[in-house]
């Protein structure tokens, strides 16, 4: 969970590198076509398929959703128990761009129009990273009959905006603005991200967020959602708080985390078991590098028990 936008602004230039390095290289790639998907293992007639999605991004890395989970072993490691699929949304990666709107509700549907197109049929138990908690959720309460399990990794916190503001109060609205979505796509846009297909998805956070809470309630299954405990940034010294946030009382880290929590829990409250789990030394944008051992005994656990519920 990064608290400051200088700092996320800073860590934005080395991808944009390696990005135009790759863009400069394109014209030697095969042309789009669907949604590049990645699949591995084999499942049982009945049993669950495990389906990744990937947190959100203003640019287009080429390795970009499906990659990162594979790099880091995990589909690998689950896919020796059941089938595994992780794929690229449109226009990241090496996928098809989408004229739709890239909101939860599309980019669900074009994910279970890839899923029917391959046989890949239900159950699922899905598994989402940072904004892909959004469209794992959205996916779970309006399709309740194809989904029978749920493993947010720091998942983002749901409405973060207006949630940052019920918790810190009205003074606090220069620190909770850098968690609104509107904010946010002005600070993409000012350094170019505009046309990005990520840029449109962190857009329509909101509309997202709207299209989740008008849906059908959660139906009961295994919820659990793994949480960082690091910043993956220095803590602010006084002084550069002071300048960012001049005449507002410091909130420290384990404040951020506290707040950032609480919103975890109002989302397992939707089911009567779910489970919270902070990894120690887990930072939002790492957490899949450095914790992949305990995401996937988490993934493999919620896997046997939807098995034994059988």
């Amino acid at each position: 969970m990064n608290i400051f936008i200088n700092l996320r602004k800073k860590f934005l230039w080395p991808p944009v590198l390696i990005t135009a390095v790759l863009i400069t290289l394109s014209g030697c790639l095969p042309p789009r076509d669907g949604l590049q998907t990645f699949i591995e293992g084999e499942r049982e007639p009945g049993e669950p398929a495990v389906i990744f999605e990937s947190g959100g991004t203003p640019i287009n890395f080429f390795d970009m959703a499906g990659m990162y989970w594979i790099s880091t072993g995990i589909t690998g490691a689950v896919s020796q128990q059941t089938m595994t699929v992780a794929y690229n949304r449109a226009g990241q990666g090496w996928s098809e761009f989408s004229s739709t709107p890239r909101d939860a509700e599309n980019i669900v549907n074009e994910l279970r129009t890839m899923l029917n197109e391959r046989e890949i049929a239900p159950p699922y138990i899905l598994v989402g990273h940072s904004l892909g908690n959004y469209y794992m959720q959205y996916f779970a309460r309006n399709f309740p009959n194809e989904v029978v399990g749920l493993v947010m990794v720091d998942g983002s916190q749901l409405d973060a905006y207006n949630s940052c503001i019920d918790w810190f109060g009205d003074i606090y609205e220069p620190y909770c603005k850098s968690y609104d979505a509107e904010y946010l796509a002005n600070l993409f846009a000012e350094l170019g991200y505009d046309d990005e297909p990520g840029f449109s998805e962190i857009k329509l956070m909101d509309l997202s967020y709207q299209q989740i809470a008008s849906s059908p309630p959660m139906q009961e299954m295994p919820f659990v959602m793994l949480a960082s405990t690091d910043t993956g940034a220095p803590e602010a010294t006084q002084e550069q708080w002071d300048e960012q946030f001049p005449g507002l009382p410091i909130i420290s880290t384990e404040d951020a985390f506290e707040w950032a929590y609480d919103n975890h829990y109002q989302q397992l409250a939707q089911v009567s078991g779910g489970v919270h789990i902070p990894l120690e030394g887990a930072s939002h944008a790492l957490i899949t590098k450095t914790h992949a051992q305990d995401i996937t005994n988490q993934i493999l656990d919620v896997l046997t028990q939807v098995q034994q519920a059988q």
